[in-house]
């Protein structure tokens, strides 16, 4: 099947393990995306790393933004 132009959803949850869920997500994004659809809309119903949006101290790093910017660059246009 091919998904050239066509409207296309990536469904997957951020379950246990987080990191190598993550990984996943953002390689079929890459490939759908290398697969020339014409939009591409990341379905995540966990949010791995959500709790992490803001520093609780000084220097901590806001991880919830760096995993919504993979998620974008790998090519959702909306999640």
């Amino acid at each position: 099947m091919s998904v050239r132009g066509a409207d296309v959803f990536v469904v997957a949850t951020h379950a246990h393990p987080v990191n190598e869920s993550i990984l996943e997500l953002t390689l079929l994004l890459d490939a759908v995306k290398r697969a020339s659809a014409k939009r591409i809309t990341a379905v995540v119903p966990y949010f791995g790393y959500s709790r992490q949006d803001k520093k609780g101290l000084s220097r901590e790093p806001i991880s919830a933004r760096l995993v919504a910017d993979l998620i974008s660059v790998a090519g959702a246009h909306r999640w």
